[in-house]
């Protein structure tokens, strides 16, 4: 009942911001427009996606971007370049993020500018920015809730759903077209992992900002959305194919420079569990502001999961994410939870038994010309399974235990001893359940 209660305020404060912001008018603005995941593992470049990182999980990262012309002047009549308000541009991503209690996560992305180059546009007002060099951009802060999820194992349709809020702090100079004043808002992102551990990543939200006019862009609140797909090329390389963009819904003039769309196309490389390599390249779709003739980029990362948890703990997980694990104790093929084992399994044979059992008998000896009878068994005596732990404390009297050190005293064989639907005979990592972030969602072992 409070996540939706959580959204409704937020939408409610971004409502009560909207309007103020008008107050706000000013013919400078950050005309950097990628927003890149402050944790990459599991999603794409610049796409925000439905997944949260679970308690415990971290990631930092660094990124560098390059961008060429993202905020030119043109004349209107035959689009001619008339000068470079922003020619080129490289700044450093830094990015963060860290689960908490399995529902939020906290993020961030701090831009760094370590150089931008413009002219002077004298005739124009002095309209650029030709002196800007290196400086420090606007500090973002990313909460996290999670909304929906439903992970299950691999080959099967997954689906999370994220609500991602955005507060960014005014740390960067406004009159370089490195910062803004204060902005917030919010998306909406949704995962949908395929059963081929393909990922699709959707977004759709609204950032509430100030008005500003430069020539003919009018640039106010906007839309903001984003598509991508995520294919694991190979075991440690994945591809990220994503388009995004924004829109100035309150500008009196809706135009092509109000309208900015890339197109990107990236891959990451993980070294190992902990540490990511990745590199992109994307055009502009629609030459709207923010949108370079070409960007670069290429970063690095790394980051640690959360150690394997109590049987408690990790059964309770796995019922949260509604991971089914089906086992039939008594191999009789009914998987049903309410299964017990049938009534007509005999006892052990009684040849079985040993040296010791010899002189216990019944009826005639075998010096009497009758074959020797075993006594009867006590109810402490009768193991039907032969596990070593009679009937009458064993969970399950006919299968017989693992003692694979989970739970050994009750009699039942742990077939999935972490629950994470991933039976241990294919589980690499048995008693680590596997967190089903769409990276060797097969192999049974948390990435």
């Amino acid at each position: 009942m409070w996540r939706p209660a959580l959204l409704a305020a937020w939408v409610a404060a971004l409502v009560c911001v909207a309007p103020a912001v008008d107050a706000w008018a000013q013919d400078r603005f950050e005309v950097q427009q990628l927003r890149p995941n402050p944790r990459q593992r599991g999603q794409a470049m610049a796409s925000p996606g439905g997944r949260v990182a679970r308690h415990g999980e971290w990631e930092f990262g660094a990124l560098l971007n390059f961008a060429d012309k993202p905020l030119t002047l043109e004349s209107r009549r035959d689009a001619v370049l008339l000068g470079r308000v922003v020619g080129q541009q490289v700044a450093m991503h830094l990015l963060g993020s860290v689960g908490i209690i399995d529902h939020f996560e906290l993020a961030f992305d701090w831009t760094l500018y370590l150089g931008q180059s413009g002219d002077a546009l004298v005739g124009f007002g002095n309209a650029g920015a030709p002196d800007a060099g290196a400086g420090v951009g606007d500090l973002r802060i990313y909460p996290i809730v999670r909304v929906f999820e439903r992970l299950r194992p691999a080959g099967q349709w997954s689906h999370e759903l994220a609500f991602i809020g955005e507060i960014v702090a005014p740390i960067g100079r406004e009159q370089d077209f490195q910062g803004e004043r204060v902005r917030g808002g919010g998306h909406l992102a949704y995962t949908l992992t395929l059963p081929g551990e393909q990922r699709l990543h959707a977004a759709f939200g609204y950032l509430a900002r100030p008005y500003a006019r430069l020539f003919n862009l009018e640039l106010d609140d906007t839309l903001r959305w984003s598509l991508a797909l995520t294919i694991p090329a190979q075991q440690d390389f994945d591809v990220n194919i994503e388009v995004f963009g924004s829109a100035s819904v309150r500008a009196s003039d809706v135009g092509r420079e109000e309208l900015p769309t890339e197109v990107l196309l990236s891959g990451r490389y993980l070294a190992d569990e902990r540490f990511y390599i990745t590199a992109g390249a994307g055009i502009g779709l629609v030459q709207g502001f923010g949108t370079p003739d070409f960007r670069g980029l290429i970063g690095l990362g790394y980051g640690a999961r959360p150690s394997a948890r109590t049987a408690a703990e990790r059964r309770e997980r796995a019922a949260a994410r509604d991971v089914d694990v089906d086992v039939d104790m008594d191999m009789d093929m009914d998987v049903d939870p309410d299964d017990v084992p049938p009534a007509d399994v005999p006892p052990a044979d009684a040849d079985d038994a040993g040296p010791d059992d010899a002189g216990a008998t019944t009826g005639r000896s075998a010096s009497q010309g009758g074959s020797a009878q075993p006594a009867p068994l006590s109810p402490d005596e009768i193991d039907s399974d032969g596990d070593g732990i009679p009937d009458y404390l064993d969970l399950c009297p006919f299968v017989p235990e693992d003692f694979d050190g989970i739970q050994d005293d009750d009699g039942c064989p742990e077939l999935d001893a972490d629950f994470d639907g991933i039976l241990d005979e294919d589980d690499l990592c048995p008693l680590e359940p596997e967190d089903y972030d769409g990276i060797d969602d097969h192999d049974g072992c948390p990435e």
